[in-house]
């Protein structure tokens, strides 16, 4: 198995996949950090 299909198989698990482009992933994923980060507060 190579790195891009790894990385698909992880990413299918995220809303919002298949992203459009590397900003909407990092959106995705600095929205999922900050909903894990304020429930902690």
């Amino acid at each position: 198995m190579c790195h891009t299909q790894q990385d698909d198989i992880v990413e299918s698990c995220y809303p919002g996949y298949p992203f459009a482009n590397d900003e909407a992933r990092l959106e995705c994923l600095f929205r999922l950090y900050e909903k894990m980060t304020k429930s902690q507060t």
